[in-house]
Formats: C-alpha cells, structure tokens, sequence
C-alpha cells in the first residue's frame, strides 16, 4: 500500500487567490517579488492584475522558488508537509519545534504577553507567497493580544501555483521521554470500529432519522440509535454518546448527508472497502469535523462550535492533538507519561486564546489533574497555567484517552511503581495513520475470522480481522447486543441478508464472502437459506402505472374483487382490472390512489430548476421528487449535486427527466431540460474561451484571406464561415496588414438583435 498522506492534509487543493485592489506601495511590492516587469511604474489597476497574471504563471513560480532564502523555505516547506493549509497554531508549534519561529515573553508585573523575536511569515504574507482564504485584502492583517497571551498568527494558505515548487518538510522534532515500564491495557480492533460505523450506516440507511434545526441529532433520534447500536462501555474510561460520534464521522465523510431536517445514508458508500489505515484516517479526518459531538461530553457538548465566528476551537484543539501525535509516531512503540504530554502542551499552546474552550459541564472521565488544584490561590502565570489544567487539559485529556482509543489508535495503560500513573501510546494502526507520510501503512492480511455454524450463528474474532473485510460483512451480520469483546457473536437472518443485498452485494458475492472469511467449510443448510433468502427478494415485483385501491376491511377488498376482478395486496388493498376513472367509478367509499397514465403533478419550474406550487404533488410524486430533489422554504429544488446524488444511487437520467415531466403542470423549461441530462453526466460538449473575431462580409475576401500565406501565421482558426480568429498576440499585426492592404478594420463587431423570447 502506498503512503498515506499527512493526516492534516485535507486533500482539498488550496483556493487560488483573487485578488481585489490594496495599496499601490503594497501590489509593488509584491509585484517585484513575483517579477513583474516594470512593476515600479505601472499604474494600479495594471500592476494587481499583472500581478495576478504572474503568480498563476508555473515559470514564473519556479523562479520565484529558486530564490527563497533559507528560512523562507523552511517556512513554506512545513505548509506544504501539512497539503497548504494548516491550523494558525498548529504551524505556529510546528516553526517553533523547526526552530524558526522563537517566542519572546514580555511581563507587567503579574501578567506576561508574548511576542516573535523574529516573525517570517509577515514578509511572506505581505509577498502573497501566503494569503489569507476568504479575506477581499489580500495584505489584510489580523494580529491580537491578551494579558497572559500571545500575539496570534492567522491562518494562511500557501500559493498553489509556488506549492509545487516547495518540496514538503520531514517531521518536526518534538519528542517526550518514553515510560521505561508500563501496563498496558486492551487495544480495541480496527474492525469493531468499522463495525460499529457500519451498524449505525444501515440504521440511518433504513429509516428516517431526524435532525433538529441546529443541526444535531434529535433527541429521540439518539435514543432510538443507541437502542438500535448498542456499544459495550468501559466503565471506567466512559465514551459518552459513541454512536453520535459514530454517526458525525460518517457525515463529515459524506457517507451520511443531512437534507430537509432528515439525514439520509449512503448504503454503496466504498469508505467500508479500503484498506484499513486508509479507512482509519477517514475516521479522523471525519472527527476533525465534527461539531455536534464533543469529546468527553458526548452529543451536544460542541454548541461552543456553532456560536463562534472562525475557526472552531474544537476543532483546532483536535488537530493541535494529531500534530503531536504526528511527531510522536516517529518515537516508535513507545509509552508515554499522560501528564508528560499534558505538560510540554501546556508550555507550547497554553497562552493561546484561540484554543480556549466555552463549553460547560463535567467529563465522562476525570483524569485527577493534581496541577490544576488550589486555582483560587494563584496569580498571574500560575494562574494562567492552573486555569488551562482546568479546562482545556480536561478535554486534551479525554480526547487522547477515551476518544482516540475508542477508534483503535491509542492504547492506554499504567505506570509501574507506587505512583502508577495513566499513559498511552500509539497503536500499531495510529503510527501508520499519524506517522504518515514517513510510516508505510502494513497491508492487510487476508486472515479467516469467522466461524459460520448451522443454527445461523457466526463467531467473528475482531482482532483477527481486516477493516476492508470487516467492512463488507457488517450488513449481512445482526449484532448480537449482549456480545461484547474481540470475540462477538452475530446471526444470519432474512433481514440482514435482505439489507446487505439491498446495499449493492450481490447472493453470489454474500457466499463468497462468507467462504473467504471463514475458517470453517460453509454448512449446507445456510448456503441453501442464503439462496432461498435471495431468490425471494429477486422475486418482488415493482408496479408503476396501476390505480391502488384501499378497503376498511378484508371483507370489504374480497367483495369488490369478487364483482369487479383484481389481485389482492396485504390485509386491505387491492389492483383492479381496470385502471384510471373506469376503475375509480367501480370503488365508491374506498381510499384511492392513482397513477395512472396521464396524470401531471401541480408544480411550475423555472430555468434555474426551482419548483413552485400550491400543491406538491401526491404521495409517489414527492417520494420521486425527494431522490432527485431537495425542500426548500418555497417547494423544491433540483440542482447539480441532487442529480448527481440520484445518478450515483442508480437512477438513470431518461427516468429522472419522466419523473420531473409527471410533477409539473406545465412544459418544462428547454434549458433545465438539457441541464438534468447534463448533471447526470449526458450533456453535449460546449466550448466558452476568449477570442478575438474578425467578421469578413465579403465570401470571395474571406477566401482570400484564410489562404493567404501572409495571413494564416495570425490566425487560430475559423469558426464558421465569415469570421477568422485572431491570435491575441497578433491583432496588431493583423490590424496593420489589413490597412496596408487598403482595408479598414473596424474595432467593433455589428451583431443582429436576439430573437423574442417566445421564438
């Protein structure tokens, strides 16, 4: 398997910046740098957009690259290790541990703040080698202070275009002593963890799951989620609310997407498939982002998050965490003291307001902080350093040891000697995951860990198996919610098998599995149940077309079908003979509900997609609407991401455009017809560029031209006939050939007047 990337790297290729118009001292200044010529001279509006011209230009990067100094590239050597865009603080310890960032302390009696003896990254900001994503100024500064603070550093981004030109830096030396003796405790397997996430996947898969406005789960939502997952808890490192937890990783990764007050699953989603230090670095990636989970306290305990403007400080203390779990990895299988940890975080990042948590409540676990006792007695720095033990240590603690290890990553343990104290280290997967890209992830085996018996039982050893395989076997297993441990005990029912061949795993696919994976020869009866299971979900029958007719009894259904004919449906219902009005005349006093042909829905769509409507349409047409479609304040909404949600669900685009024909009540625009084939992936090709025409009325001159060699060297083309495109370089030359020639170029193009809109 080839490395993984840093797990800081977001993967997401830094934004290019645009630049809006700043002081005239200032674009010169940049300007020089990124050698613009004559950039001294040119007025502003010139120069900003010479300078844009230049800083997207690859040679132009390339020199600039060969020029930095030293510590210049030092600076942009850690941004680009970490894909570009990095954490204010986290970039700030990473200088600081390279050596190129040192911080100065200046006291006021009791209260210190803190200043850079020598700031690099202002000069390579006010260069536009770093700019700040979002902000109109490009040379915008943000830089604040606080008693007992430091000066901020904001978060930039390295230039794409230079980026490729800055080889990444190796890891930062930022080391701890290693515990020479410890306990250690019990490692939790990769596959539990996937299993865990898969289980919640179908959960939210086969059901509506509500989210409350703010953006969480609701509360009787979690309830019915932690019914439906049960997790084993420790009792003593408590994971509070793990399958919201679960539940936000799989939506920060997409797996998991939240529309109309309902989240809605991916079950095809291929997360479960990778390989397992990939899958693992999902989950973190993912856990970075979640905002209505906070470690420690379980669903709700980020609301913090929401309130604030910027960077989350929940979020950045999350990647403060992995930076350090980043260089610890390169220690190797090491052991380390928790209040070590806590201690060198405390020096590093402890008079960083940014970091600073609001959030009140208690912690699922209280680590006994002994520094952060006897508060009220301390002044200045002390108190300082007392308050952070206070609070952000709380969370470090329980995002390091009860968190982290509950996705397989760290491992606790214990201390020797009389004062045995908590510590951790990475596990074999953590290393490959934080030691990335350094550390080359092992490969899966491809080890059998399951025992499949004849009452339908199947014994799974968690700690014998790959996330990959693992991951492809949780929907066609029920959990058993008594089993706990790395040997757990699952059922092949009619359900599991249905759900798992619902979400893209084909009977033979089930079998083969079962028989890779297994340590034992599959027994005859289960294979012979599978195959029944799958025959009978094969056998449904969708129909579309028909009047459904309703009865209040059985009694009442049987009598129609006696007078009139049909087929019969559960307990009530009923598909007449007839359909349309001849069948609705027949079912006086029933519940009807017709789909027959011809039948158009109530909405009205514009070009843009937005439907409108008194009505939305009866029950089929808003179950059709809501896979290609989302709610809006004013009806619904078809867009680009809503088609392409369908299209990867398996739906086609001729039946989505049927389905979009039937909910509306007039003709659908021309232009968001062609747009829905387009989303979907079927649009024609079109061509948009600058170019510079020259309209030649004359048929016989326009020959004459298009041959002539003298012509031709000036030309790109023709794009139809009459009309000759000019290379940009050339229109001078162009210009100054047809006047010697006798001609007279116009410098505008006389084009005819559109036609009415109705035509």
């Amino acid at each position: 398997m080839k490395p993984l990337p840093h797990v800081l790297d977001s993967g997401v290729a830094p934004p290019v910046p645009v630049l809006h118009y700043a002081r005239l001292g200032e674009i010169r200044k940049a300007a020089a740098f990124w050698k613009v010529p004559n950039s001294s001279k040119l007025p502003g509006p010139q120069c900003l957009k010479a300078l844009q011209e230049a800083t997207a230009d690859d040679a132009v990067a390339a020199a600039v690259a060969a020029g930095l100094k030293p510590t210049e590239r030092g600076v942009l050597a850690a941004y680009r290790r970490y894909g570009g865009t990095v954490n204010s603080t986290v970039i700030r310890l990473d200088l600081m541990a390279r050596g190129l960032l040192e911080k100065v302390e200046k006291r006021y009696g009791h209260f210190s703040t803190y200043d850079w003896k020598h700031d690099p990254i202002r000069p390579l900001a006010e260069r536009l080698v770093l700019f700040r994503p979002g902000v109109r100024d490009p040379f915008a500064e943000h830089f604040s202070y606080g008693y007992g603070a430091e000066r901020t550093i904001p978060t930039y981004v390295l230039h794409p275009t230079l980026a490729r030109h800055v080889p990444p830096a190796g890891p930062p030396e930022w080391t701890l002593s290693p515990v020479k003796a410890a306990t250690p405790g019990e490692a939790r397997p990769a596959a539990e963890v996937v299993l865990d996430l898969a289980r919640v996947l179908a959960h939210v898969a086969a059901r509506p799951v509500k989210i409350n406005k703010s953006g969480e789960l609701s509360t009787p939502a979690l309830r019915a989620l932690a019914k439906a997952v049960p997790v084993p808890e420790d009792p003593v490192f408590v994971l509070p609310d793990p399958q919201a937890l679960y539940f936000e990783i799989l939506r920060g990764n997409g797996v998991i997407r939240v529309q109309d007050g309902l989240a809605e699953a991916n079950p095809r989603a291929l997360l479960f498939t990778l390989p397992t230090a990939l899958q693992a670095h999902f989950w973190v990636r993912g856990w970075f982002t979640t905002r209505d989970w906070s470690d420690g306290q379980g669903a709700g305990g980020g609301a913090e998050s929401r309130s604030e403007a910027g960077e989350s400080p929940t979020v950045a203390r999350r990647q403060v965490l992995a930076w350090t779990l980043a260089a610890l990895a390169h220690q190797g299988e090491e052991w380390f003291d928790l209040m070590d940890w806590l201690a060198k975080l405390a020096e590093g990042t402890g008079s960083d307001r940014s970091l600073a948590s609001y959030s009140h409540g208690s912690y699922a676990w209280d680590p006994k902080l002994g520094k952060a006792q006897d508060i009220e007695g301390k002044q200045g720095q002390e108190y300082q350093r007392a308050l952070w033990f206070r609070t952000q240590a709380l969370w470090y603690a329980n995002a390091l040891m009860v968190t982290l290890p509950a996705l397989g990553l760290v491992e606790r343990g214990r201390t020797g000697g009389k004062a045995a104290a908590a510590c951790f280290r990475l596990t074999p997967l953590g290393r490959a995951v934080f030691g990335a890209p350094e550390v080359t992830p092992p490969a899966d085996t491809s080890a059998r860990f399951l025992v499949v018996q004849p009452n339908f039982d199947v014994l799974v050893y968690l700690d014998e198996a790959d996330a990959g395989a693992m991951g492809r076997l949780a929907g066609l297993l029920k959990a058993d919610g008594t089993s706990a441990g790395p040997v757990r005990t699952f059922r092949l029912t009619r359900d599991s098998v249905y759900n798992a061949l619902e979400g893209g795993l084909s009977p033979a696919e089930a079998v083969g599995l079962l028989r890779q994976c297994s340590r034992n020869d599959l027994p005859t009866n289960v294979v012979q149940m599978l195959g029944e299971w799958a025959g009978r979900r094969e056998s449904m029958v969708l129909h579309t077309d028909v009047t459904l007719l309703g009865f209040p009894s059985t009694a009442a259904r049987d009598e129609y079908i006696a007078e009139h004919g049909g087929t019969a449906y559960g307990e009530r219902f009923a598909l007449p003979r007839k359909k349309g009005k001849p069948a609705l005349a027949q079912a006086r006093g029933t519940l009807v509900s017709d789909h027959s042909d011809g039948r158009r829905g109530t909405l009205e769509a514009d070009e843009e997609g937005r439907l409108s409507g008194r009505k939305d349409g009866d029950t089929v047409q808003q179950a059709r609407l809501r896979r290609f479609a989302r709610r809006t304040d004013t009806g619904w909404e078809v867009t680009g991401a809503t088609v392409a949600r369908a299209v990867a669900a398996g739906h086609k685009a001729p039946v989505l455009h049927r389905w979009l024909i039937q909910s509306l009540a007039e003709f659908m625009p021309p232009l968001l017809e062609h747009a829905l084939f387009a989303w979907a992936g079927k649009g024609p090709a079109v061509q948009l560029d600058d170019a510079i025409l020259l309209h030649v009325a004359d048929t016989d001159l326009f020959d004459a031209l298009l041959t002539s060699p003298l012509v031709r060297p000036l030309l790109v083309g023709t794009p139809g006939p009459n009309w000759l495109a000019v290379r940009k370089e050339s229109v001078e030359a162009m210009r100054e050939l047809l006047t010697r020639m006798g001609f007279d170029p116009t410098s505008g193009l006389a084009f005819g007047e559109l036609p009415p809109p109705d035509k």
